[in-house]
């Protein structure tokens, strides 16, 4: 086995700032609050990204690192998958 990229499956989470968000930013609003107005807005999570490539057979629940690495909120942020 390699020691590159070939073959990983990359999760995602990408917030886009509108002006609801931009208010809650710039009155400093806890992280929870960014994160309810970014979710409501139709951002898809890490957690909620590795879980879609699982469902699409992209991956598998065991290679969905869910215990080990996480974000701020919590949330996983590696998957390791096979290429598809």
């Amino acid at each position: 086995m390699g020691s590159g990229y070939r073959g990983r499956i990359a999760i995602f989470e990408l917030m886009l700032v509108n002006d609801e968000l931009r208010t809650a930013i710039n009155t400093r609003q806890d992280t929870s609050v960014l994160n309810q107005i970014a979710k409501k807005n139709g951002m898809r999570t890490l957690r909620d990204d590795g879980l879609l490539k699982v469902q699409k057979g992209w991956t598998t629940e065991s290679e969905v690192i869910f215990d080990k690495a996480r974000d701020c909120a919590g949330r996983v942020v590696c998957v390791e998958g096979r290429e598809h």
